[in-house]
């Protein structure tokens, strides 16, 4: 009984609202365009910093722990086309891989240099700008091998008989199947290795081979076609080369290592490591990198840009809310003798509350419906689409590429150091949060209920008599 007794002023109740709604056309307006913009603006802003968070989450996954100190192809081609006039370049030398070697936070490295050498087996051109001598065109190349592991590792080999090359070996390589096939060579044959690029009679290397390896498939194009002719070795015997090479000279780029491949033992340790080597030096003409560094550079545009929708779902909370409370009071002034009449005829102050609360409410849910819609299928996509064009432009900036006007046939691309995940929010991310709905819903009703129970209220709370002779 008391519960259809409660059921039918409800019913009283909920159809005085609609009249209201209905006579106070101007109103309701303006709290449906203004409930509206809050909605879509908080559920919008919403989504997109949930989403940019959940990029960044998987991005931080995807850190791995490889990093990357190699000569920058950029500056060293600029050095070259001044002749190297003036060049402060700094060559990726002995010292700086004493540092890496040296290092706690590194787990395993590997330093990649090569040296152009012939050998007996090589044909003897005549040399035209020297008479009747005669001179070597280098066939072969020796290359750094200190690490079996990939990723740094400088190739993917399964040796076939023999052993690698170890860091205390002097003089020692091994050579590729093929070539053993093709020279007839064996474990403990030596080679003769023409090291001064010039004629027959220079000064020669003699070196033992230890090991005979081929390729696995895990290796690149490049690799594959140079396997025949590639010798493997240490750091060792390819920087006694290039002394040689270069007649003592180190400052050169070309006389040193050309990159230095890192296995940290933490990633998140990249930006210390990175410190603590270049230790307030000046490392021009080197270029240090890692995924973890362009995890940082999407971490900075992402917080940036979620500061951005914060202020703003703020700002628009905080603005909404006074323009609410303000409307309210207005309204329930021009209303203050409706509600001294429903007093007078008997209506208790629950009832005139909850009606005022009611009205507001039932233009909330309308609102909140339809930009709950309108952010989800409109709004949403396209500030998606115009944060993606962002981060992406951002990245780019932030991480420095490589722009060689010109690549040899023999340059490969090192992608290993890079983030495997792209930088971007899509439909599987864009996903409305149940919990951060729930919040915003709840936050609103009760900034509603507040901007509505509290003046009304302060009206009711007076007698009937009071309300209908106040003119305030």
């Amino acid at each position: 009984m008391i519960r259809f007794f409660w059921g039918g002023i409800m019913m009283i109740i909920l159809k005085r609202s609609i009249q209201s709604l209905k006579k106070l056309k101007k109103r309701t307006s303006i709290l449906f365009l203004l409930f509206l913009i809050v909605v879509i603006c908080l559920i919008s802003g919403s989504v997109i910093k949930n989403s940019l968070q959940d990029m960044l989450n998987s991005a931080k996954k995807e850190v791995n722990p490889i990093a990357t100190i190699e000569t920058d192809l950029d500056s060293l081609m600029k050095d070259m086309m001044t002749g190297g006039q003036n060049s402060t370049s700094k060559p990726i030398d002995d010292e700086l891989v004493e540092k890496v070697k040296k290092s706690d936070y590194v787990k395993e490295f590997s330093a990649y240099g090569s040296a152009d050498v012939s050998t007996q087996y090589s044909e003897v051109a005549s040399h035209n700008n020297t008479g009747s001598q005669d001179y070597i065109e280098p066939t072969n190349t020796i290359e750094i091998l200190d690490s079996q592991n990939r990723p740094i590792s400088r190739a993917d080999t399964e040796l076939v008989k023999g052993r690698y090359v170890t860091e205390e070996d002097n003089n020692k390589v091994i050579v590729s199947e093929e070539y053993a096939n093709e020279e007839d060579l064996d474990i403990g044959d030596s080679l003769s290795l023409l090291t001064d690029y010039g004629l027959y009679d220079a000064d020669k290397t003699l070196v033992e081979i230890v090991g005979i390896y081929k390729l696995s498939d895990n290796n690149s194009d490049v690799q594959k076609r140079l396997e025949n002719q590639t010798f493997y070795s240490n750091r060792k015997l390819v920087s006694a080369i290039k002394k040689i090479q270069f007649q003592g000279d180190t400052s050169s780029n070309l006389a040193n290592y050309s990159k230095i491949k890192v296995n940290l033992k933490d990633p998140m340790d990249t930006e210390l490591f990175f410190s603590e080597l270049q230790d307030g030096k000046d490392y021009e003409g080197i270029k240090f990198s890692s995924s973890y560094e362009q995890y940082q550079a999407m971490s900075h545009i992402v917080d940036g840009i979620s500061k951005t929708f914060s202020v703003i779902q703020v700002v628009v909370f905080f603005v909404a809310s006074i323009i609410m409370a303000l409307i309210m009071l207005m309204s329930l002034r021009e209303r203050r003798y409706e509600i001294g009449l429903l007093r007078s005829l008997g209506e208790n102050k629950k009832n005139v509350l909850i009606q005022m609360f009611i009205e507001v409410f039932m233009i909330f849910i309308v609102s909140f419906l339809i930009g709950l819609a309108f952010a989800k299928y409109v709004v949403t996509p396209n500030m998606s689409t115009m944060i993606n064009e962002k981060l992406d432009e951002s990245m780019s900036e932030s991480i420095s590429e490589t722009t060689v006007p010109f690549k040899g046939p023999n340059f490969e691309e090192d992608t290993d150091s890079e983030l495997s995940v792209e930088p971007k929010i899509d439909s599987q991310t864009r996903k409305i949060s149940t919990s951060s709905i729930s919040i915003i819903f709840v936050t609103l009703t009760g900034i509603i209920c507040l901007s509505t129970v509290l003046p009304t209220y302060s009206i009711v709370k007076k007698s009937p008599k009071q309300i209908l002779s106040t003119t305030d």
